[in-house]
């Protein structure tokens, strides 16, 4: 309603699943002739709002990115109103469609303004993606009398006033927060053995349900996406796990049916095999059960079915926001329940006892084993005789040369103590901090970090029960 009738700016908070590009989907419909211009972060996201757009009655959408063969034609039929919705990244609104935006008759067409992940602007604009930060100049040359929407799941006070400033929303406009809280997700956090980051022995129990009695069960392996910022090692991690497939199936799993099970998604990816990964992974029945990817599948993407996220290591820049939008790719469809687990660094965590995954010491012993699944000793067995030496504790635990998106290069400068690392963690995000080391309830946590309690009350669903809420509440869940 305030986007149609008052034709006034709009913010929306709401949670991860929660349906929020279906209001900037519907909004140039409601108008005679209308338009909506959809600025989304990643190529997948928009060619998925294209394909849902386009199942709209009276709706026709195009999707403009890098490859798009930017026409004469083409910038004819947006100015004239062929297309209801147009699709495009911050590059091409700060590039080729800069003309177009000038253009008085296209000018009242545009029924809207949407910004999907908003997020995103101030986590990208003043670094890998200043264009976000010339939205303001876009808003700019359409003229300040269109309506502009912003959502995201996760917007604090800090990033939403960065947001805001650089996209120019009015200083009269209406936030409204709706819960973001997910109780059907449980929350894990566990820390990484030191010195077998590059083993991932830790993340060995995503495949404790292939094998029953001895035979392949492979399809009751939940969906489950493991995200690593550096490509390195997601490939060393999808080999890791393929190669133990193999042996506990004892032969009875192929090469090729393991590399069908585990699959790699990163930016380097072949587009024609990103494109047949995601068909295949999206299917209810998919034959791939573990995608080990980076924040190409982190944001927005529409997985439905996905039980399980695993966050091996910090997430880029070590952003609370990331790790909860990664979280967030869990559980979406009506009625399953999901969890998120986050591994994490040793270094992060502080003077007190936690308890952390089992990994092999470096004279090939098994560490307390007994506590462990068979299927983990297994593995323990397994890795004795070959276990590659890890980098030490004082070294980055994530290959930053291949990450996906170059962060600060600080860090690389000068090594640290874990005690510096973890004053710089503290300092940079106190609630990151707790969140790792299980201060108290990890929901609380991050409910009060992105300011719950400021939400619609009507939002709100209620709270989990304790032994489903995550593994401070419940001490003995585990992974």
């Amino acid at each position: 309603r305030r986007l149609v009738f008052k034709k006034a700016d709009l913010l929306l908070a709401a949670k991860t699943s929660f349906g929020k590009s279906v209001i900037f989907q519907a909004t140039p419909l409601f108008c005679r002739g209308g338009i909506a211009i959809i600025i989304i972060p990643l190529d997948r996201i928009g060619k998925e709002q294209c394909i849902k757009i386009r199942r709209l009655p009276g709706a026709t959408p195009v999707f403009v990115n890098g490859k798009t063969d930017k026409t004469a034609q083409l910038a004819y039929e947006i100015e004239t109103g062929v297309y209801t919705h147009i699709i495009m990244g911050p590059e091409i609104a700060a590039g080729w469609f800069q003309s177009i935006a000038r253009n008085p008759s296209f000018k009242k067409r545009v029924s809207v303004v949407a910004i999907d992940e908003l997020h995103l602007v101030a986590l990208w604009g003043n670094g890998i993606r200043p264009q976000y930060a010339q939205l303001s100049l876009f808003r700019r040359r359409l003229g300040r009398s269109i309506p502009w929407f912003g959502c995201s799941a996760t917007l604090d006070q800090k990033t939403l006033s960065i947001a805001r400033k650089m996209t120019g929303f009015h200083n009269e406009c209406e936030f409204f927060r709706s819960s973001v809280d997910r109780p059907e997700i449980l929350l894990i956090v566990e820390t990484i053995q030191p010195r077998t980051t590059r083993s991932f022995t830790s993340v060995f129990f995503v495949l404790t349900d292939a094998m029953t009695d001895g035979l392949p069960t492979l399809e009751k392996i939940p969906k489950t996406i493991i995200f690593i910022d550096s490509r390195r090692d997601i490939q060393r991690c999808a080999d890791s796990l393929r190669n133990w497939l193999k042996r506990l199936s004892g032969g009875a799993i192929t090469d090729s049916q393991a590399r069908q099970l585990i699959q790699v998604y990163h930016s380097h990816t072949a587009e024609s095999d990103k494109n047949s990964i995601y068909a295949e992974f999206s299917k209810m029945d998919s034959k791939i059960r573990i995608m080990v990817a980076t924040e190409s599948l982190g944001t927005g993407v529409d997985l439905s079915d996905v039980v399980r996220v695993v966050q091996y290591g910090f997430p880029l820049d070590r952003l609370l926001s990331v790790l909860i939008q990664r979280f967030g790719r869990a559980a979406r469809l009506p009625d399953i329940k999901g969890e998120a687990i986050f591994m994490v660094e040793s270094w992060a965590v502080g003077d007190r006892t936690v308890p952390t995954r089992r990994a092999i010491v470096s004279n090939g012993q098994i560490v307390s084993s007994s506590l462990l699944p068979s299927s983990t000793s297994r593995l323990s067995q397994m890795q004795a005789a070959e276990a590659e030496r890890d980098i030490s504790d004082n070294e980055s635990d994530i290959a930053v040369d291949e990450t996906e998106l170059a962060g600060p290069t600080d860090d690389r400068r000068k090594r640290k103590s874990d005690r510096e690392r973890r004053t710089d963690l503290y300092n940079d995000s106190p609630a990151l901090f707790d969140f790792v080391n299980r201060s108290s309830c990890l929901r609380r946590i991050l409910m009060s970090w992105l300011e719950e309690s400021m939400a619609d009350p009507a939002t709100q669903l209620p709270p989990p029960h304790p032994g489903e809420c995550c593994n401070v509440c419940n001490t003995t869940l585990a992974r």
